[in-house]
């Protein structure tokens, strides 16, 4: 294998993320503020909203309410 150096190469913009537009849940979110919550019916959807809050830098509190799980930002 011959390699050869290369200098003064500008390092191209980073192309990940930009492709695919944030979805509704992940907008929503990302506007919650401290003691703000959402509601979610099932386990699986409570995994994927608590999997958001904590992608975005947040952390989260989860409890089960009577009609489903609701989850809140809490840092």
């Amino acid at each position: 294998m011959n390699l050869v150096i290369d200098r003064n190469i500008p390092l191209p913009k980073d192309q990940r993320g930009s492709g695919r537009p944030k979805s509704q849940a992940r907008m929503t979110v990302e506007a919650m503020k401290i003691g703000d919550s959402v509601k979610v019916v099932s386990k699986s959807d409570a995994a994927n909203v608590r999997g958001m809050i904590r992608k975005s830098g947040f952390k989260a509190a989860q409890r089960q309410d009577s009609d489903g799980i609701r989850l809140w930002r809490v840092a």
